[in-house]
């Protein structure tokens, strides 16, 4: 189970730890105590930032939108957009949420593209130009469309996701990984949206809306 997806440590973060255990370990037996503290420290922290916890999938129907990820939800506003979404909702996961992300619904990744960049703060001018980002597009089977764009801030570690176009992923299941980060869900307007600004919201557990 260690490595795979269900595990209580992340596959992206496995390495990390791995590393960091063997430092711990090498720096205790050459009595580095103090060395050895500092990455004793470092490796309950990657434990932490990577931690995996399996996700009960409440009972709702086919026509649920649930959270992608963990966080507070900072904006529900109506747009017009050029591609015909009407809803946008905001929602900013910090460093000590669980940063697993996961399928909002049963759909078909119809694109995805992950933008390396850098991890400036969101206050700068040059967040939504300049800082990483993973951008993934879902249709289901009777033609829902749904459109999530996760934006790093300040953080450590870079977006993970190993997800290819074309590929059918079912509701809950993970699909990737981003620490300090704010997710943006485009909704159309065949929704009921089931959620208020300052609610916090979990992966997979928490109702964001209803396709109507």
């Amino acid at each position: 189970m260690l490595g795979s997806n269900l595990s209580f440590i992340s596959k992206y973060g496995l390495e990390y730890v791995l590393y960091s255990f063997v430092a711990f370990v090498v720096l205790y037996i050459f009595d580095f105590d103090f060395l050895a503290t500092v990455a004793f420290f470092v490796l309950a922290a990657l434990v932490f930032f990577f931690r995996n916890p399996e996700r009960e999938l409440n009972n709702f129907d086919d026509t649920s939108v649930l959270a992608p990820c963990d966080g507070v939800v900072q904006a529900i506003d109506e747009i017009k957009s050029e591609d015909g979404y009407t809803y946008e909702i905001k929602i900013e996961s910090s460093f000590l949420d669980v940063s697993v992300l996961r399928m909002p619904i049963t759909a078909k990744v119809e694109s995805l593209h992950v933008i390396r960049g850098t991890r400036v703060a969101s206050t700068s001018s040059l967040y939504k130009k300049l800082n990483e980002s993973l951008e993934i597009v879902l249709d289901d089977e009777k033609g829902n469309k749904l459109k999530m764009l996760h934006r790093l801030q300040k953080g450590a570690f870079t977006i993970f996701c190993d997800q290819v176009e074309g590929e059918r992923l079912h509701k809950s299941i993970r699909y990737g990984y981003a620490n300090n980060c704010i997710t943006t869900l485009y909704l159309k307007s065949n929704v009921r949206i089931n959620i208020k600004v300052g609610q916090r919201v979990y992966a997979s557990q928490t109702l964001i809306a209803y396709f109507s």
